[in-house]
Parts: structure tokens; sequence; C-alpha cells
């Protein structure tokens, strides 16, 4: 497993189906977390899903969500700051202070490609994001998702909830950008003292997995809303392809920005 990046799309963000004829049944809300602003020591629990691409029913793709009713132990990344468990499909964790964390000012290098004028103050300010996952290398993750379409004409909205710890009050803002079908909102949120739920909502429309060509728009904002979900790397075998079209976008529009900006 892998530190969570600001702007990847993680396993929860690929919560979705893709082919030739695509069904998906959305995750919804199961209002199992905490408000935006969690504090130091918080307190999360919530029913667990699973789930991930039917590919038995080719050539039509599906996703599936069920209830996940096992139980397993959970841990963390950074190491010791989540203690908790999964009992009977239930999630309880609770969270601490890291031990460990890092300056700010490199959220600003996560925020590469997909922004400009990216601010974060105080530039003193220290912090942590948190990984989790269970002690048989599953991840555990939240969000939500919608999508409908082929694989040469697909629409699909997803989030994904990441959760980051601050040492002290941090506001942090960024200009979006507009180039060669992708697009990010500008935004400025506040974090607080403490543990922070921080959704990245991200958008295709009338896109061809083929060709690489359609519209992704990503927006950024302060929300704990979403389902718990226990996943397999195996799951979501899709999400690579995913990122790396993300990828390939953004990159190619942070290419035109710089080579404007050489005019």
């Amino acid at each position: 497993m892998t530190k969570k990046s600001f702007w990847k799309i993680s396993s929860v963000l690929a919560i979705f189906s893709l082919a030739f004829a695509l069904v998906f049944t959305s995750c919804g809300d199961d209002n199992g977390g905490p408000a935006a602003a969690m504090g130091d020591s918080p307190t999360m629990s919530g029913r667990v899903y699973t789930g991930g691409l039917d590919w038995e029913a080719m050539p039509n793709i599906r996703v599936r969500f069920d209830r996940y009713e096992g139980s397993a132990t959970l841990r963390s990344w950074p190491s010791g700051v989540a203690t908790g468990n999964i009992t009977n499909g239930q999630l309880s964790v609770n969270l601490s202070v890291p031990a460990s964390t890092s300056p700010v000012s490199s959220l600003i290098n996560d925020m590469d490609g997909a922004f400009t004028n990216v601010s974060v103050t105080p530039a003193a300010a220290r912090f942590a994001w948190l990984d989790l996952g269970t002690t048989d290398d599953r991840w555990l993750s939240r969000g939500n998702a919608s999508a409908s379409g082929t694989m040469t004409s697909f629409n699909g909205n997803w989030e994904d909830v990441g959760f980051i710890f601050v040492d002290q009050d941090v506001t942090i803002s960024a200009t979006g950008i507009n180039e060669d079908g992708f697009r990010s909102d500008s935004f400025t949120i506040n974090l607080r003292r403490g543990w922070n739920a921080v959704r990245t909502r991200e958008e295709l429309s009338n896109f061809n997995f083929m060709t690489d060509t359609g519209n992704i728009r990503i927006r950024v904002d302060l929300s704990n809303s979403g389902r718990w979900m226990l996943e397999d790397d195996d799951d979501w075998g899709f999400s690579a392809e995913l990122s790396e079209v993300e990828q390939a976008l953004r990159d190619r529009a942070a290419a035109r920005s710089r080579a404007r900006a050489r005019q």
C-alpha cells in the first residue's frame, strides 16, 4: 500500500463500471462519519461494503456493492494513528494525533499540474494524510459514485474522502485550469486544527476510453459524505487505466500552460 497523494485517483475514486453496456449501482451515503472538522481524537463508525467490477457479466460490465459481514483488524499509515476493528461488517475506529508530520509546503507539489497559484498558509504548519487498511492487506476507503455509458461514450461522477491532520488552522487555496478537456475549479478550504475530511470530486463527460478523449473536471471541498468500502487491489482493475488517462490529460494541460507562459 502507498501513501495517499492529494490529487491521485484513489481506490475510492475508481468505484465505477465501464464496458460496451455499462450498469452502475450508486453507493449512497451511510452518514457513518463525523463532520468535516473532527478534532484531535475523533471516532468514526459505519456499515462496511465490498464490491468491484463484475467481469463475469461480460460483455456487460457491472459494479456491485455488497454488505460486508466479516471482521477484520485495522492498521493505518502513519503507523499507530488509527486503532479499531470491523466486527460483523460494522466499523469502529479511533484516530489520534500522529507522531510524525510533514511541512504543508509539500502539498503544493501534490497539486502541480492540476491547479495554479496554490497557497498554503501558515507556512510553518505541518500535516499528515491518513490511509486505512486491514492486517490482511485490504484498503478501507470512503467515497461515493455514479456512472453511465459505454467505453466510447462515458459519463461518471465519483468522490474520494481523504482524512488530513494539521497541527494548526490551515487555509489552502488554488486557481483552477481549463485546458484540453481537463478542468479544475478554483477553491479555498479552511482546515481546523486536528483531523479534517477533504472531498475530491471528479466528473468524466463524453469520455472515450479508446482514444483518451473527453472531459474531466475536478472539484475540492470539505465533506465527510460517503460509505466505507473494503477493497482488494484486484477489485478495481480499471482504476489504474483511469488514473493514467486523468494524469495524461493533466500533463497535457500543464504542458500547454508552460508553453503559453514562455511565449
